[in-house]
C-alpha cells in the first residue's frame, strides 16, 4: 500500500509484512507482545527438549515394556522435533480434532488468535 504501512517481502512470494512504527504506542504495545511471544515459544522450546532428555533415560530401562517402548520413542522424537522448532513435523501425524482434544485435555484453548494472546497476555 501506499502509506507504507503495508509492503511485499522481498523474494516471499505473496507474503504480506505488517510495519510498525515502533516508536508510537500502538508499535511499541505491538513489539511487547511479539518480544513475549518468542519468549513464550522458547520456552516451550526447552520444556520439550527438557522433556525428551528425560524420556531417553525412560528408553534406558530394562524394565520398560516392549509395547510401551514404540510409543515413548514416537514421543521422544515428536519432542526433539518441537524443541528444533519443527512442530508442523508432529502436527502431520496428528488429526486436527485429535490435536484439539489434547488441548482441551491439557486444559489449553484449542484454538489462538492475536487478540486472544493480547487478552491472555496483558
Amino acid at each position: 500500500m501506499a502509506d507504507g504501512w503495508r509492503d511485499q517481502a522481498p523474494g516471499a512470494g505473496n507474503h504480506v509484512e505488517e510495519r510498525y512504527d515502533y516508536d508510537s504506542g500502538a508499535g511499541k504495545d505491538m513489539l511487547n507482545h511479539y518480544s513475549r511471544a518468542l519468549d513464550e515459544i522458547y520456552r516451550m522450546r526447552v520444556v520439550a527438549a527438557t522433556t525428551a532428555r528425560a524420556l531417553a533415560r525412560v528408553l534406558g530401562y530394562a524394565t520398560l515394556p516392549s509395547g510401551a517402548r514404540s510409543s515413548v520413542e514416537l514421543a521422544r522424537a515428536n519432542l526433539l522435533d518441537a524443541a528444533r522448532g519443527d512442530s508442523e513435523a508432529v502436527l502431520v501425524t496428528a488429526k486436527s480434532e485429535t490435536r484439539k482434544a489434547n488441548l482441551r485435555l491439557a486444559g489449553a484453548p484449542e484454538t489462538l488468535t492475536r487478540g486472544q494472546w493480547e487478552i491472555d497476555h496483558g
